[in-house]
């Protein structure tokens, strides 16, 4: 079935750019570093660090759109009214993640340069903010399909675990990038295995939900 296929396929990219971007450059900086630390972590790592963005913002970004397109055309009802939030949700999400993509390559066009540490500081500032308002996108993406698995009676009691507990940690870990806490950052650091085995978890029930139709 080309639906299924489909929905696995992207699902499958969406996990392995993040997993794979994961380990190719070290962990970028905190948000309370000073200028001077996230200056040198990006020079010292200009490329492997590009990589990276390149990988967990742009493949992932354009893996999760076909994900969204896939898993709205699935979902949605015979005149496709009540899904219409999962389009929104999850094509911004999208957006946003390619956004981050173009601060970044701004960001090393820049460092390589040699660009001041002010200025690196704040375009990796920029890119946290977007990651911010894309987590809450998110967030409600995964918040609308979770409902929609549900009506639909292909969700099982995980489905609704998994969903509730990632919708909470995105924005939450979100946050930490405007307001910088320990408690927030740690959400954050869940937040993204939470979204990951969510996904995984998700796909095979958005294609059980396509072949029900």
């Amino acid at each position: 079935h080309t639906t299924r296929r489909f929905i696995a396929f992207s699902a499958g990219v969406y996990l392995a750019a993040w997993v794979i971007g994961l380990f190719v450059s070290p962990a970028a900086p905190s948000t309370t570093a000073s200028a001077e630390a996230i200056h040198r972590h990006f020079v010292a790592n200009h490329d492997s660090a590009l990589l990276q963005s390149y990988l967990v913002h742009g493949v992932a970004g354009i893996a999760l759109a076909a994900f969204v397109i896939t898993s709205w055309r699935t979902l949605q009802t015979s005149d496709g009214s009540r899904r219409r939030p999962i389009l929104a949700a999850g094509i911004g999400a999208a957006l946003l993640s390619l956004i981050q993509v173009a601060i970044a390559q701004g960001l090393f066009v820049h460092v390589a340069g040699g660009g001041e540490a002010v200025t690196t500081a704040a375009l990796f500032d920029a890119i946290n903010y977007v990651d911010s308002a894309k987590l809450l996108a998110l967030s409600a993406f995964v918040t609308f399909v979770t409902v929609a698995l549900i009506q639909m009676r292909v969700a099982s009691r995980m489905t609704k675990i998994l969903g509730r507990a990632t919708a909470v940690l995105l924005p939450v870990g979100g946050a930490t990038f405007i307001v910088p806490n320990p408690l927030l950052t740690a959400a954050l650091y869940a937040s993204l295995p939470a979204l990951l085995v969510w996904v995984a978890h998700s796909a095979p029930k958005i294609s059980r939900a396509a072949d029900s139709r």
